[in-house]
């Protein structure tokens, strides 16, 4: 098995471990900045590539508290996405990680994202809403 500092780190889904970030992996993944939001930076990155190299269950997007190559004051979001999915996504992994944060666990965590995420949904009247749209990006 592969370990956090290893150039593929591969996660453990179940068990939340501090950061050892590998610095190489985040630099290899960030795409792009798309925002920054209380102490929170959220960055376009290369889904297929983490697929291919690290995390195959990696989609849409993720966060520190799920996976431990995210560093702790980071969002990712697949650059890949549709242009309508990339707000709630957003939403979603910031709700997730914050409940995760206050100690819930995944499951959790995630139902309670994903509630959000379709109210979010529901709000957004054109969905193929871009993030350039909203006024979220750089």
């Amino acid at each position: 098995m592969l370990s956090v500092n290893s150039p593929n780190p591969v996660k453990d889904m179940e068990v939340y471990r501090p950061h050892g970030c590998n610095r190489w992996l985040v630099e290899k993944a960030h795409v792009k900045p798309i925002c920054s939001f209380e102490g929170v930076s959220f960055w376009f990155v290369d889904g297929k590539w983490l697929r291919d190299t690290t995390d195959i269950d990696f989609t849409a997007g993720g966060n520190p508290r799920r996976y431990s190559y995210v560093p702790e004051d980071e969002i990712w979001v697949d650059v890949g996405m549709e242009p309508g999915d990339v707000v709630p996504t957003m939403i979603h992994e910031l709700v997730e990680c914050r409940h995760m944060r206050r100690g819930e666990n995944y499951d959790d965590a995630h139902n309670k994202a994903s509630q959000v995420e379709i109210i979010v949904r529901q709000q957004i009247p054109n969905k193929s809403t871009s993030i350039e749209q909203e006024g979220l990006s750089h």
